[in-house]
């Protein structure tokens, strides 16, 4: 990412580690190979070289990203009819209401065409699941109260409404949880792909 973004070099302040940087100076030899790095007068700036890293990359044929994406990463917030971020070891999900709002930010002065990519779970197996991105609407299929996300949208500079909506009944959740749980948003991510 820092070769794709246009960066000649990588510093470690060796002094932000326990370690001393050891275990990132580690990561970093792995990736651009062995390289002893310029070290200022105490030791405690660790600079290494990327130019012939890059160089390599450029030779090979490499698919890096696109600076763009490395600079000003495509995000999505949650937003109102959401409730709070929750996690296992291996998934990340939203609850949401009946209706989710969400808010896809694009940091860059230009439009990019983004996947937004996921998994919706809803209690009635038949529920309609509808996403509008910035007012155009598309319809998921449920199977068995589940529904893939895999959208190519359009992400204009600035901010775009991403809304879920759904006609399923409340998931029953047998603790006593107060909350309105009408979708499960998994995995959720966006990614530029221009």
């Amino acid at each position: 990412s820092l070769v794709a973004a246009g960066f000649d070099a990588v510093y470690v302040n060796r002094l932000g580690y326990a370690d001393g940087g050891a275990a990132v100076e580690a990561e970093i030899v792995a990736t651009i190979g062995a390289q002893t790095p310029m070290l200022n007068g105490n030791a405690t700036l660790a600079t290494y070289d990327l130019r012939g890293y890059a160089s390599e990359l450029r030779t090979s044929g490499a698919d890096l990203p696109s600076r763009e994406s490395v600079l000003y990463p495509l995000r999505i917030g949650a937003g109102a009819g959401v409730y709070g971020e929750e996690h296992s070891e291996s998934e990340r999900w939203y609850w949401a209401q009946s209706e989710a709002s969400f808010l896809l930010a694009n940091p860059s002065a230009d439009d990019a065409k983004a996947a937004i990519t996921g998994t919706i779970k809803v209690a009635s197996p038949a529920a309609t699941v509808q996403v509008s991105v910035g007012g155009e609407v598309t319809t998921l299929r449920v199977v068995d109260g589940s529904a893939v996300l895999d959208l190519v949208v359009s992400a204009p500079a600035g901010a775009t409404d991403v809304t879920f909506t759904t006609d399923s009944a409340p998931t029953p959740t047998g603790t006593g949880d107060p909350r309105d749980l009408r979708l499960r948003i998994m995995d959720l991510r966006v990614s530029r792909l221009d």
